[in-house]
C-alpha cells in the first residue's frame, strides 16, 4: 500500500539560507525535485522561453528576449530600461494594439519555463527594484484547455513600493473568471529577499509569502490542470500607471528557485528483453 503524501504543514527540514529571515526549502518527503537552482550555481537558459513582442495587458515594455535578462553570481536579473526599439510585427491601421505601435520606448525581460506541473510546490526567492509603472510578477500560467486558470505569486506595483498581491484567478474563461486576492505590506520591500510559494495538490491551493498563508482555497475544476512557470517585469498600463523614467532601470532579481512535482516521475518498469539461445 502506497504511503499517503503529506500535502500541508510540513517542517522546514534543511534549508539555504538567502538574507536574513528568508529561507527556502531543500528537501520536502514524498514529492520529486523537478526545478532546483540558486544563486552562485549555472542558470539553465535552455529549460525557458524568452517571451519578445509586446504581449499582455496593453503594457509599455516590448519583451527583447535575452538581452535585458542578466546573470552573475547574485542571482539573475530582469532589467527594464528606456530603449527605443522598433516592433517587427507594426501594421499601419491595425486594431490590435499588439501590432498597431511601430516602436516601444521601453524593454524588458518575460520568461516562461518549457516544462509544465500538474501539482507542484514552488519557491522562489526575488527582490525587486522599481519605481512608478513597474509592475514585477510571478504568476502560474494554467495551459487553459478546460477553462481559465492563473496563480499569481507576486505582483508588485511601483507606485505602491512596500505592497505585495497575490491572486489566484478561475472560470470558464479569462472574460468570465472569478479572483481570490490578498495583499501584503511589507516595510522596506524595494531591494529585500522575499521568499514566495505555492502548493497545488489535488484538492488544495496555497499561496504564501515568506511562509505566511495569503491564500487557501479549494483547487476548482478551472484549476486543475498543468501550470507553466511565469517571471516577467512589466511597464505600464491601466493597472499598473504611468512609468517615472527617472527611476528607470527596474529590476526583479531570483535568488532561488525550488520546484517539486506529485507524484514523482514513475521508474521505467519494462522488463529487459535478452535473446534467447
Amino acid at each position: 500500500m502506497k504511503q499517503k503524501p503529506v500535502w500541508f504543514g510540513l517542517s522546514l527540514l534543511s534549508t539555504l539560507m538567502i538574507d536574513a529571515g528568508c529561507t527556502v526549502r531543500t528537501s520536502k518527503p514524498g514529492w520529486s525535485v523537478a526545478m532546483d537552482w540558486s544563486a552562485g550555481e549555472r542558470f539553465d537558459t535552455s529549460e525557458w522561453t524568452f517571451e519578445k513582442g509586446f504581449l499582455r495587458n496593453e503594457e509599455l515594455q516590448y519583451y527583447a528576449g535575452q538581452s535585458n535578462f542578466e546573470t552573475s553570481y547574485g542571482g539573475v536579473t530582469l532589467i527594464a530600461r528606456k530603449e527605443q526599439v522598433a516592433n517587427p510585427d507594426y501594421r499601419k491601421g491595425a486594431a490590435n494594439w499588439r501590432q498597431a505601435r511601430a516602436e516601444g520606448k521601453y524593454t524588458s525581460a518575460s520568461l516562461v519555463s518549457k516544462k509544465s506541473w500538474q501539482n507542484l510546490y514552488i519557491e522562489i526567492v526575488a527582490s525587486v527594484r522599481g519605481g512608478k509603472g513597474a509592475w514585477p510578477a510571478i504568476w502560474l500560467r494554467a495551459e487553459n484547455r478546460q477553462g481559465f486558470g492563473e496563480v499569481d505569486l507576486m505582483e508588485q506595483l511601483g507606485r505602491e513600493p512596500d505592497l505585495v498581491h497575490s491572486t489566484v484567478h478561475y472560470g470558464p474563461s479569462f472574460s468570465n473568471r472569478i479572483a481570490e486576492q490578498a495583499e501584503r505590506t511589507i516595510p522596506g520591500l524595494q531591494g529585500k529577499d522575499v521568499l514566495y510559494s505555492a502548493e497545488l495538490t489535488p484538492e488544495k491551493l496555497l499561496v504564501s509569502i515568506d511562509n505566511r498563508a495569503m491564500i487557501t482555497m479549494d483547487r476548482k475544476r478551472p484549476l486543475q490542470q498543468p501550470f507553466n512557470l511565469v517571471i516577467n517585469l512589466a511597464l505600464g498600463s491601466a493597472w499598473a500607471g504611468p512609468v517615472d523614467e527617472a527611476a528607470l532601470p527596474a529590476t526583479m532579481t531570483i535568488k532561488a528557485i525550488r520546484l517539486w512535482e506529485w507524484p514523482p516521475p514513475e521508474p521505467d518498469r519494462r522488463e529487459e528483453v535478452t535473446a534467447s539461445d
